[in-house]
């Protein structure tokens, strides 16, 4: 029986489901996530041609804040709205009390930020200005409610109300600021600006989906949960400054109109990532409710073994891919053998990724997130003073390769927390196949370019037919 956007799953429903898969709508779940962070890629054949390349630069830039100033100031509260339903019987009012409580949180972060930003914002002083600045700021609330109430979407288990709150706040946002800029001939100002808009429309839409009652947590509640989630929101700033760090510093140190050309090859050759990072928000709820049964270290082996697998055959075909597909579809100045080799490098980040992302489920099932909080920040620290000696003497070819080696980093001490918890909670054998696939077709998309576009292509193909039949082999785990 099909159901409205705005009817939500019992909690019972969910519940009474052991099966060791996704759930209902577990494609637009995975869908949704890889559109919340991976969207971007598919609008920028048409940003690229509506910005030129230093007001691209910016908008990325300033996007990236905004991006960061949600994860601080969600404080890991997507995750309680979706752990604390799954609960007990007072789990479903929980989670909606979690969304009324992230809403004053959020604000308060934004206001910290505004205030504080003379004192932190000189290195961008290439994007726009202070009031583009400030508009990306201002951005930060709503987006910050919008990813809450996903979390609570998630748990009540309607996809099609995720998908669309998705789609109009990732690809809608981005492709309405770019008409705008297009229509109007506006710029950097004028693209934040109906993103704002646009991303305060969403909240508010949102919000009313989800139905999440008028009370916030009590003090008493709040503090139980901040307990878990501060340590969650702090390990996901860093893991994110860990992965962006070096567009700001490339910017400061090279030019804001090298940042959108470094973007773009990262997101195009890392698509693995945020397929990866959807898989891991559709899993969440099904790992929740495995938690503690038998069935739970078997079948989170398999499965990692699957992501392992897929995140080094995926990688290695977008690696190999990159020349061609930016020739089609982009300007020429995202084609340069610069861009084409940090698309092949930057691609092995897949196989690392996608270890420290299976082993982050281990240790928030179990709360033990101060790990988390000691890992990353100690992580992106060392990526940030890499790229600070790598980037004058290598150019963005060496922040590429500094990503690889901080993200593989992050996955060994990661793995290394969480093997205590579950023994061989990382599956070795299949990590080192996916790895040497990585490495050869990164290796093999340099040494073959520019030309031998033939020889790319087939082993893409290749390395693609591969990988949807091995997922199509393990179907039955996915469901």
């Amino acid at each position: 029986m099909s159901r409205g956007l705005d009817t939500p799953t019992p909690v019972g429903d969910t519940q009474a489901d052991p099966s060791p898969g996704l759930g209902r709508g577990a494609a637009i779940y995975i869908a949704g996530g890889a559109l919340q962070f991976g969207g971007a890629l598919l609008l920028f054949p048409v940003v690229t041609r509506v910005l030129d390349a230093e007001a691209f630069g910016a908008v990325v830039t300033l996007l990236l804040v905004t991006q960061l100033g949600v994860h601080l100031a969600g404080l890991g509260l997507p995750s309680a709205a979706l752990r604390e339903f799954f609960g007990d019987d007072a789990g479903p009012d929980r989670s909606g009390r979690v969304v009324v409580t992230s809403l004053p949180l959020a604000a308060g972060v934004v206001v910290a930020l505004l205030a504080t930003a003379p004192a932190w914002s000189a290195p961008l002083s290439g994007t726009g200005g202070a009031l583009a600045l400030s508009v990306a700021l201002f951005s930060i609330a709503p987006r910050t409610a919008t990813q809450v109430v996903l979390g609570r979407l998630r748990a009540q288990d309607r996809p099609f109300a995720f998908i669309v709150v998705v789609i109009i706040n990732t690809v809608g946002a981005q492709l309405l600021a770019a008409a705008w800029c297009s229509v109007h001939r506006a710029s950097i100002l004028g693209f934040m600006l109906v993103y704002l808009v646009i991303s305060l429309l969403t909240a508010g839409g949102a919000l009313k989906l989800c139905h999440p009652g008028h009370r916030p947590l009590g003090r008493v509640e709040l503090g139980t949960v901040l307990r878990y989630t501060v340590p969650i929101a702090g390990h996901s700033a860093s893991a994110l400054v860990l992965q962006v760090s070096d567009r700001f510093l490339i910017g400061a140190l090279v030019g804001v109109d090298e940042v959108g050309q470094y973007q773009v090859a990262y997101m195009a050759a890392t698509l693995t990532v945020p397929l990866v990072l959807a898989f891991n928000n559709s899993w969440a709820p099904r790992l929740a409710v495995l938690a503690g049964e038998a069935g739970f270290v078997p079948h989170f082996r398999e499965v990692s073994r699957l992501l392992v697998l897929s995140a080094g055959l995926l990688g290695g075909a977008l690696a190999l891919g990159y020349p061609l597909a930016a020739r089609l579809l982009l300007p020429t100045e995202f084609t340069s053998s610069e861009i084409v080799v940090v698309a092949a490098v930057v691609s092995v980040v897949a196989v690392p990724f996608v270890a420290y992302a299976t082993s982050v489920h281990i240790l928030v099932l179990h709360r033990h997130t101060r790990a988390l909080w000691l890992i990353n920040p100690s992580v992106a620290g060392f990526s940030i003073v890499a790229n600070l000696v790598v980037l004058p003497r290598f150019g963005l070819v060496g922040a590429a390769g500094v990503t690889v080696v901080a993200t593989a980093i992050n996955a060994v001490l990661v793995g290394a927390a969480a093997r205590p918890i579950v023994a061989r909670s990382l599956p070795v054998t299949e990590l080192a196949v996916a790895f040497l696939v990585g490495i050869g077709a990164a290796g093999l998309s340099v040494a073959t370019a520019p030309g031998a576009s033939l020889v790319r292509g087939v082993a893409s193909t290749v390395l693609l037919a591969v990988f949807l039949l091995l997922v199509a082999s393990r179907a039955d785990q996915l469901r």
